[in-house]
């Protein structure tokens, strides 16, 4: 196992890297979405053409020897070509989208359910749904923004060759505006940036927060906290208010500027334009080709402000982004990976194969340590034979939990080799997973569904198979008397079960997996006395199975084969209960 990879630091030019990597998905469709949409934007330089062509044919200017029924078909021509193209591009662009609104999340969703991912990420769920859904849109609405950028950026180039062909002084006051946008984005621009990600946390708060709330609706209620929940509730929703006023407000203010800046020098055009048809240096076909390219010339320096901004805003989002994905390049968050959109869905990958049976489990040199609080495993060597029942015990905090997950793969490891049966074990993550281990963390998760489905997840068990792992959970005598028996349905995260019911259906789960390797971290913490003898004296009479659990009981400590007693996230002693008893001295050090 290789040394773990630091979290990373997005910045707006990964924001780019990963839009740039979305776009080229489909590179072909995304290119004549592209050409469509720079035709659409650009078709206005004929429409120019074509009206200073009628005007001066009517007046007598420069064109007159043309026939304005010649300039009437052009035009004519140039906005039928601009429909076809709006046409074109709003359908290929629709399908564009529909890619880029997938693929980060697809490849989000990889991280999560393939490498530790989400299990890293310290807020609630409601944060996690918070930033799939809004930054993954910032990043596609940056592609969309430098596409119409592109469009009007493309004519306003060739407006202003046709512009100075004309009048060179006039043309300049025109594009006067585009210095102003850039001076007032770029000294907007950490504001910008400072105000969304204000916003962006806050509504994670409160997203996370009525997560929470909702999974806790019985622990409130039980408490008589409603009114406390309600006033956290609304201080986190008026802080979020205030956050998105504020980001709106920048937001808004720039575009006021932008729109205000461009009027201003609309008007300046006009009044030198009405100068010159005065002067006679100036032809009535040559002033309605300035009034046709004005409008459009006046969204330019919008769109430069509104490209700053998103840009600003999408960095923000690709680093909320990024969070979700500790260990991975940003850019994975744009790799290309097949996505099924269309059609019949793929059939689900099949389990894993079955591994040469386990004879033997080492653990070599295990570290881990926690960014936060430092804490963790160092150096732990463990060896495993089949048919072992080891329990790992000591004091809360002495890294009992974080050695499991740790080897399991859920915590990346920093240093450490692992083997089953004399062979690397090279993702871990992978590799421990049914059909060769089953696991039952300290607080399990359950979901809304009947018991039977929370049990089986998805395993090809038959009725027996069932039966014998509901047994050995000691789960029977409470379906019992549950009116709908497996079919009960037990609510959001097994809400309408105790906490004995959630451990011991949990147990059941693992328990049905017929694995080789049983691994369980302190699954009787919350069943009383003779619930808790009977599931342990059912556990040691499977004998067909490895076992690695951590538990501070002593009925369980003085039947296990192997008792590794840990402080502060070092092995101190090992072996029976009674030699580690010697070795130690305190009872209570080792029964925790």
């Amino acid at each position: 196992m290789t040394a773990q990879t630091q979290p990373h630091t997005t910045t707006g030019a990964s924001a780019w890297h990963i839009t740039w990597s979305i776009a080229r998905y489909k590179p072909w469709l995304f290119a004549f979405a592209f050409s469509v949409w720079v035709a659409f934007y650009t078709m206005p330089v004929l429409t120019g053409l074509a009206t200073r062509w009628f005007f001066d044919a009517l007046t007598g200017g420069a064109a007159a020897e043309r026939s304005p029924w010649s300039a009437l078909a052009l035009l004519a021509a140039a906005e039928l070509g601009q429909v076809a193209c709006f046409v074109l591009a709003v359908g290929s662009w629709n399908i564009c989208w529909s890619v880029m609104d997938v693929l980060p999340r697809a490849n989000i969703f990889a991280w999560v359910l393939r490498g530790p991912g989400a299990r890293l990420f310290p807020a609630p769920p409601g944060e996690l749904v918070n930033r799939l859904r809004d930054d993954v849109l910032e990043l596609n609405l940056l592609i969309d923004t430098w596409l119409d950028f592109s469009g009007v950026a493309l004519f306003s180039v060739l407006a202003a060759w046709v512009m100075i062909s004309t009048d060179v002084t006039i043309t300049l006051v025109a594009f006067l505006p585009i210095a102003a946008v850039t001076a007032a984005a770029r000294l907007l621009g950490q504001r910008l940036r400072a105000a969304r990600q204000a916003s962006r946390r806050a509504t994670g708060q409160v997203t996370g927060l009525i997560g929470e709330l909702f999974a806790a609706v019985q622990t409130i209620t039980s408490s008589g906290a409603e009114q406390r929940a309600t006033a956290h509730l609304r201080r986190l929703s008026d802080r979020r208010g205030e956050a998105a006023i504020r980001d709106k407000l920048l937001t808004e203010a720039l575009a006021t500027f932008n729109t205000n800046i461009a009027n201003l020098a609309t008007g300046l055009v006009l009044l030198l334009a009405a100068g010159g048809i005065r002067s006679g240096t100036f032809t009535v076909g040559d002033f309605a080709l300035f009034v046709a390219y004005l409008a459009p010339l006046s969204s330019f320096p919008v769109w430069i402000g509104r490209l700053l901004a998103r840009s600003r805003q999408a960095a923000v989002s690709a680093e909320r982004l990024a969070d979700l994905m500790p260990g991975a390049p940003a850019t994975d968050i744009g790799r290309h990976r097949p996505l099924y959109l269309r059609g019949a869905m793929p059939p689900a990958p099949p389990a894993l194969a079955p591994a040469e049976p386990l004879t033997l489990l080492e653990v070599r040199g295990l570290s881990y340590r926690h960014p936060l609080s430092g804490k963790g495993v160092h150096g732990i060597d463990l060896t495993i034979e089949r048919g072992t029942f080891m329990v790992i015990t000591g004091r809360i905090g002495a890294g009992k939990s974080t050695l499991l997950r740790a080897l399991l793969g859920l915590l990346p490891a920093q240093s450490g080799v692992i083997l089953w049966n004399g062979q690397r074990v090279a993702d871990p993550s992978r590799f421990f997973q049914p059909p060769r281990v089953a696991y039952t963390p300290q607080t399990p998760r359950l979901f809304s569904d009947t018991l039977r489905e929370n049990v089986l997840q998805g395993a090809a068990a038959t009725d027996r198979d069932l039966a014998r792992a509901v047994h050995t959970a000691v789960l029977e005598p409470d379906i019992a008397a549950m009116e709908h028996g497996m079919e009960t349905l037990i609510g959001p995260r097994g809400v309408r079960l105790s906490g004995g019911q959630v451990q011991r259906t949990a147990a059941a789960r693992m328990f049905v997996r017929d694995t080789g390797l049983l691994v369980f971290d302190d699954i009787s913490s919350a069943l009383d006395v003779e619930t808790e003898r009977l599931l342990w004296q059912r556990v040691f009479a499977r004998r067909d199975a490895t076992c690695l659990a951590v538990s501070h009981w002593p009925a369980v400590l003085e039947r296990a084969d192997i008792v590794i007693l840990l402080e502060e996230g070092r092995i101190r002693a090992t072996g029976r209960y009674a030699d580690v008893l010697l070795q130690t001295g305190d009872v209570g050090e080792v029964a925790g």
